[in-house]
């Protein structure tokens, strides 16, 4: 039967070959600024993502209120400043990159185009798998880009991660995305008692990982093309 342990599985996977993809200890410095400035749009624009999920699973309140809190606490609804105003601080304190000037390429915002219509999909029980997805694959994701700044950090001159940056990761790694993954979790586990279908959590999951897949293999062939 399927449960978070299978689909962790699938998400460690997945990272496994984006990384392998990548060819990180091959990549010129330009190339892990491209990615980690792709990167930055998903950071930007999940809050929003998360607030229409909410919206679109009102038929499991439970599922909508979780959603709404992950939601809040990113973008600093909830009081605290947003994360991705910190990640934009550190980014710029650490390499001037100005990632909230950033203009997104056509491969990212076709990326976040795939995971909004994810979010209308009516669907509680598909939007709790695309969001079970997302929050299973930040961890791993996350490693991955901070393993970005790492290299492009020690490709310049006098250049470190910043207090902040590394606040950013920390908080995100030791904590707040395990939290969101293990709440969304209790859903899928217990769904039965959530009147929840698990062949559309799975659903939702599959379209999650596959668009996540798509997106940085695109961003791959991207930057292969413009070389």
């Amino acid at each position: 039967m399927l449960n978070t342990d299978l689909l962790d599985q699938e998400v460690q996977s997945l990272f496994q070959r984006i990384r392998t993809n990548l060819t990180l200890p091959e990549c010129p410095p330009e190339r892990l600024e491209y990615y980690i400035k792709e990167h930055s749009g998903f950071s930007r624009h999940n809050p929003m993502l998360l607030s229409v999920a909410s919206d679109n699973s009102q038929s499991a309140p439970a599922i909508s209120v979780e959603l709404q809190r992950n939601s809040d606490e990113e973008s600093g609804a909830s009081g605290e400043e947003s994360h991705f105003a910190i990640y934009t601080d550190g980014l710029r304190e650490s390499f001037q990159f100005k990632v909230d000037e950033y203009v997104l390429s056509v491969e990212t915002k076709g990326f976040l185009e795939t995971m909004l219509d994810l979010c209308k999909s009516g669907s509680a029980s598909k939007i709790c798998g695309v969001f079970y997805a997302t929050e299973a694959g930040a961890i791993p994701e996350l490693e991955l880009v901070r393993n970005l700044t790492d290299l492009y950090s020690t490709s310049q001159e006098n250049c470190q991660p910043s207090e902040k940056l590394t606040y950013f990761f920390d908080l995100h790694l030791n904590g707040v995305e395990q939290e969101h993954k293990d709440g969304l979790g209790t859903f899928i586990n217990h769904y039965e008692q959530h009147s929840l279908n698990l062949s559309e959590i799975h659903e939702g999951f599959s379209d999650s990982i596959a668009a996540m897949d798509t997106w940085w293999n695109n961003l791959k062939q991207a930057v292969i093309a413009n070389n």
